[in-house]
């Protein structure tokens, strides 16, 4: 099947587990990056 015809839809999950993640890995700053991953690997 051609891949370009093939539509995937995906979920990107964050979370934040501790304080100190809250601080200093911000929910946006991993959305940054899972969206940026699911861009480059064409998944989305």
């Amino acid at each position: 099947m051609n891949d370009a015809l093939i539509k995937m839809k995906i979920a990107i999950y964050i979370r934040v587990s501790t304080k100190a993640a809250k601080e200093g890995y911000s929910l946006e700053v991993q959305r940054e990056y899972l969206e940026d991953f699911a861009k480059r690997k064409r998944l989305g």
